[in-house]
């Protein structure tokens, strides 16, 4: 019995150690937090990224990624802290669409992503960089309207005869006689 309880402690110590050994190459890098300034991206823009959570010292690559592939946006090196901080580059020829920007560990492992959607340059909400030219004022807008009054006349002909039509539907509903217990007698 002492044999067997002896030759189950070394192999389970061994098995221990073997797993303390390796454990550090099983989890090479954290998982870390990615945040975009804007998850609306403008081609050839940019984007102020940061990230924390990432193994220390470390390279660590940020590639957009869409149904063309993948775009390498930058490779940044975390601080003693395992943070960075970078402005992106959004490429100028992206079409717009849904994408993922991803940072990717040095073996290849995805280790953080951030979906986001690329919009065509008219329809990105403003920037900060509001130009003198572009910028809101309480001046009203000058839009044209329908000033026919042919278009004006239809549109009240139609309402009208609307009107008519409901008063009509009222009068002429039929009144429905209720009679107590219509379903059985007892």
């Amino acid at each position: 019995m002492k044999r067997s309880w002896r030759g189950t402690s070394v192999v389970t110590g061994l098995a221990v150690a073997s797993f303390s050994l390796l454990a550090p190459q099983i989890d090479a890098h954290e998982k870390g937090v990615l945040k975009l300034r804007t998850r609306q991206l403008v081609p050839g823009d940019s984007v102020e990224a940061t990230g924390q959570r990432f193994s220390r010292r470390a390279t660590v690559t940020i590639v957009l990624v869409g149904i063309a592939g993948r775009t390498r946006l930058d490779q940044v090196r975390t601080d003693s802290l395992g943070a960075f901080r970078r402005a992106l580059v959004v490429p100028a020829d992206l079409s717009p669409g849904s994408y993922r920007v991803v940072v990717v560990a040095a073996d290849g492992d995805e280790v953080a992503s951030v979906d986001v959607s690329v919009v065509a340059r008219a329809s990105a909400p403003m920037s900060s960089h509001v130009h003198e030219e572009n910028a809101p004022t309480a001046r009203p807008l000058a839009l044209a309207r329908a000033r026919s009054p042919l278009v004006t006349g239809g549109a009240l002909a139609i309402i009208a005869l609307t009107f008519v039509g409901g008063v009509m539907l009222l009068r002429r509903s039929p009144t429905v006689e209720s009679t107590p217990n219509a379903g059985g007698k007892r």
